[in-house]
Formats: C-alpha cells, sequence, structure tokens
C-alpha cells in the first residue's frame, strides 16, 4: 500500500463513514480531504493509510469481543496473507477460512485468538515475548505434582471445590 489511496465518493461531512477497508463501523474525524475529480465528484484522500490500518488491525486485535468475518478478513489482508497461508498458519482449511470470512460459519474461539496470537507475534513481537515469559513462569510454578485429592461438594451455589 501508499502512504495514501484516493477512492472516488461524492463530498461529504465528517465524521466519514470509512468503508473503503471492508468494515461496516469504522469512522474518520480526521486525516481526510476530498478533492474534485473530472466527473463532478470528489475523490477521497485518506492520509497515511498503511497507518489508519495499524490502528483499525490493533483496535480489532484488543478489543474483548469475538471477531467478525469481515475483522477477520481485514486483520488476514492486513498481515498480507492468502486465504491458503492463513490456513496453513490457524490448521484449518482454505475452505473454513472462507466460511468464516463470509460469515457463513461462527469463527470458534480458539482460531479467534489464534489469529490475534499470529498479528501480534508478526507485528508486536515485544508483546507476545512478555507473554510468553509470564506463561512459562506460571507452568514452572505448576510443575509441582498435586499431593492431595480433589475433593468437591454440591452447593446451592453450585459445585465447589473443599479445601484438603
Amino acid at each position: 500500500m501508499t502512504k495514501e489511496m484516493i477512492f472516488g465518493h461524492h463530498a461529504r461531512k465528517e465524521p466519514l463513514h470509512y468503508r473503503e477497508c471492508g468494515l461496516d463501523d469504522v469512522y474518520l474525524f480526521s486525516g481526510y480531504d476530498f478533492v474534485p475529480a473530472g466527473d463532478g465528484t470528489h475523490d477521497l484522500v485518506v492520509q497515511d493509510i498503511d497507518g489508519l490500518h495499524r490502528a483499525i488491525a490493533e483496535c480489532l486485535v484488543t478489543e474483548r469481543k469475538m471477531l467478525t468475518g469481515k475483522e477477520f478478513a481485514f486483520l488476514r489482508r492486513h498481515l498480507g496473507l492468502t486465504q491458503p497461508e492463513l490456513a496453513m498458519e490457524l490448521g484449518a482449511t482454505v475452505q473454513t477460512i472462507y466460511r468464516w470470512e463470509s460469515e457463513q460459519s461462527r469463527i470458534p474461539g480458539p482460531a479467534d485468538t489464534l489469529l490475534r496470537f499470529v498479528y501480534l507475534a508478526r507485528t508486536r513481537p515485544d508483546i507476545v515475548a512478555d507473554a510468553a515469559r509470564v506463561i512459562v513462569r506460571h507452568l514452572r510454578e505448576m510443575e509441582r505434582p498435586r499431593t492431595g485429592k480433589l475433593v468437591f461438594r454440591d452447593t446451592k451455589r453450585g459445585w465447589l471445590p473443599m479445601a484438603a
């Protein structure tokens, strides 16, 4: 992608509903302009489109909600991956990736999480390295074998573990 991209539009007022990224709910408050086109319409010029798409992607991967198919596809494209390449990364089939992106089937939680991890691993390895250190520390703490029994009791609030 280039630093700016031009799209054919009629002039609009702020905030701009930015559909060109393929998502339904992205709006721009600034960072764009309209320039007259030869046919009486105006072309939209988005400044630093790479930075905008990076900001959208980072918002998507850190949001606490499941990704939609369109968001999943946006992240894949932003990473520069084809559907077959992403299928290999996630251990899925190309047909499955297509069904998720076209919203023919729901994206399972592990695939949602793994795509976010792939995105962060490729764009923010510092964050992934920090998270990996925390996970390894917790796993080391869990290496000690359990010495007691797991005992549960049924209560009005449901099953609860009892102190050993």
